[in-house]
């Protein structure tokens, strides 16, 4: 699962959320691909909500502005940056697994 979707269900249950995050949350968990190509301008017009409330969410939960949110929000949901990653766990455990039987020999 995406890191950055795992980080906004925890802040969804986070008890202090107001609702403007919490629309602003759930948008992005409906739309995160839309949201990619969105510009803060275009979130906070579809949103009905203010670019400073979109701003101030994306830095209390972590990032330093809108646009390193969406590099990671892109970053981490990239599935073919997965399957690399799969496939080169895949690849030392083969290895290690290899080593292993050559030395049982």
């Amino acid at each position: 699962m995406n890191l950055v979707v795992m980080s906004l269900l925890d802040w969804m249950a986070h008890p202090q959320i107001s609702s403007v995050d919490k629309i602003i949350v759930k948008y992005i968990l409906e739309n995160d691909e839309k949201v990619q190509d969105m510009t803060i301008v275009d979130m906070a017009d579809t949103l009905h909500v203010s670019c400073s409330q979109i701003s101030r969410f994306v830095r209390h939960i972590g990032f330093s502005s809108f646009s390193t949110f969406k590099e990671s929000l892109s970053y981490h949901g990239n599935p073919q940056r997965h399957s690399m990653v799969q496939r080169r766990v895949e690849q030392r455990f083969f290895q290690q697994y290899l080593h292993e039987d050559i030395d049982y020999f």
